[in-house]
């Protein structure tokens, strides 16, 4: 006989799982979907005041072939193999700056499956990676761990509280669903 659990209990629980991981998902989005957007807007300032042509030439000579790369390192990574590879074509009639072409593993190989998440969000790790070490090399910049990034924020008491508040929240409530969810008990029959 299966186990029953009390539904305020599930729900309560479920509630926590929603609110750490709508928290976590703000924290790691938010800041990407921004400065998505501030580079939306100035790539289109740009394209108004240059030409699409000359926008392409001032951006893309070196955002292309990194872009590219991460492409290619992700699906090398998850087993396809790259058939083709342009870093840089900028005289394409098409628009198309760049591109990798690749075959993915046999038909029962998992990678298959999971790979093409990787291979198309392998650009922004990939992009990200070389900033950060750019900036680490270039600039002397130190690397904050992801955990202490609330620090940053420090000039400021409220985003300090907020960050702390959240963080602690986050970190509390994972915990618990954890604890909770992986204990002998969750498992047995009644």
């Amino acid at each position: 006989m299966a186990r029953q659990y009390d539904p305020i209990f599930v729900l309560g629980h479920l509630k926590c799982a929603l609110d750490a991981t709508g928290t976590e998902l703000f924290f790691l989005l938010g800041p990407v979907c921004l400065l998505a957007f501030a580079m939306h807007c100035v790539s289109r300032a740009l394209c108004r005041q240059f030409g699409h042509r000359v926008t392409a030439y001032l951006t893309g000579w070196l955002g292309t072939p990194v872009h590219e790369i991460g492409h290619a390192a992700a699906g090398i990574l998850f087993g396809f193999r790259i058939l083709e590879m342009k870093l840089w074509r900028p005289a394409a009639r098409d628009g198309i700056l760049g591109y990798v072409r690749m075959a993915p593993p046999g038909v029962g190989d998992p990678r298959r499956a999971v790979g093409p998440f990787f291979i198309g969000t392998g650009p922004l790790l990939f992009g990200a990676t070389l900033i950060s070490l750019a900036a680490h090399y270039l600039l002397n910049a130190e690397f904050v761990p992801i955990g202490r990034t609330h620090r940053l924020a420090e000039s400021n008491l409220a985003w300090q509280y907020i960050a702390d508040t959240l963080w602690r929240e986050t970190y509390d409530a994972s915990v618990e669903v954890l604890s909770s969810t992986f204990t002998k008990q969750a498992y047995q029959a009644a």
